[in-house]
């Protein structure tokens, strides 16, 4: 057999697996959803999904600011300016605090803007 069709084989097979992997933490999830349902309730499975959203937000923000820090420090590594490395280092530790606090303090309520406001100017101005 030659070298791509054992590839074309290998993907049809991974490709199946995979729907099959999807297809089983679908019917998993459905489940487990109506059991945590019952066994909440419809308030406290609201709060559930809230906090999940939530952790899920941190999570993909966390992902994305390490990945950015990452690609320029390596960058700055690779050329070899120890200035510009401890600049961007800075940097990155400031808007990562800085979108963080904005976060937490930003969706406390709407009537409380101008003090989140406040907080994240004040907070932003001493670390810069």
């Amino acid at each position: 057999m030659t070298a791509i069709a054992e590839n074309n084989k290998r993907i049809a097979k991974n490709t199946l697996f995979l729907y099959i992997r999807m297809l089983f933490l679908m019917g998993v999830s459905l489940f487990t959803a109506r059991v945590v349902l019952s066994t909440l309730g419809i308030e406290d499975y609201g709060i559930y999904n809230v906090v999940g959203g939530v952790v899920a937000l941190f999570s993909f923000l966390s992902g994305a600011l390490s990945g950015a820090t990452s690609r320029f420090i390596t960058f700055e590594l690779g050329t070899g300016n120890i200035e510009k490395l401890k600049k961007i280092f800075g940097s990155t530790h400031s808007v990562g605090s800085g979108v963080y606090c904005q976060k937490l303090c930003g969706d406390i309520s709407p009537h409380e803007r101008g003090l989140n406001q406040a907080v994240t100017h004040i907070f932003v101005n001493t670390l810069w």
